[in-house]
């Protein structure tokens, strides 16, 4: 059905109508900051909200991220074990999977006083008690490494880490 309506004149206009106004308007959001773009970005944002196409890819470039961060998390128990939870993020095909998960580790790796922190470990300290165990401290954890440009040397430097936030929940009862 879709091949009859798009070889058909109206299919083509119609087909037409929503690829010229998309295409602009996708082309609009990636040129560089101007006064053309200001003033044309405020037409152009509820159609690229309303067809899911608010993507920027100027993040890029010029200047990539020159920092790994990876973020993890401990929870210490009342018989004085601990466990450690981790974000899956792997690569290939499988971090299509992964994708939120590791967009929420980064949002919890930025540093100063952050609104996730603590229902993240308040998530974390009822998984655990969901599994009979007693949680008396969460910890979030932050390692970064220093990425290299490519070339002959190592990949990265050496992985600093430091306490994001820690939640006490008291004693158990």
């Amino acid at each position: 059905m879709q091949e009859r309506v798009e070889s058909t004149t109206f299919g083509k206009v119609l087909t037409s109508f929503f690829l010229i106004p998309t295409l602009t308007a996708v082309i609009l959001t990636n040129l560089p900051e101007s006064g053309i773009k200001g003033r044309l970005s405020g037409i152009a944002a509820p159609y690229l909200y309303a067809t899911g196409l608010d993507q920027r890819w100027d993040v890029f470039a010029p200047n990539p991220a020159d920092t790994a961060v990876h973020v993890e998390s401990r929870v210490d128990y009342a018989d004085g074990m601990s466990s450690f939870w981790n974000f899956p993020c792997r690569s290939g095909f499988a971090a299509y999977q992964d994708y939120h998960g590791c967009t929420f580790a980064v949002y919890l790796s930025v540093g100063g006083k952050n609104s996730l922190w603590r229902p993240f470990t308040e998530h974390l300290a009822n998984r655990a008690r969901a599994e009979g165990r007693q949680p008396i401290r969460v910890t979030i954890l932050r390692y970064t490494s220093r990425s290299f440009p490519p070339g002959p040397g190592p990949e990265r430097g050496p992985w600093l880490n430091s306490d994001l936030f820690t939640q006490v929940l008291g004693s158990p009862a």
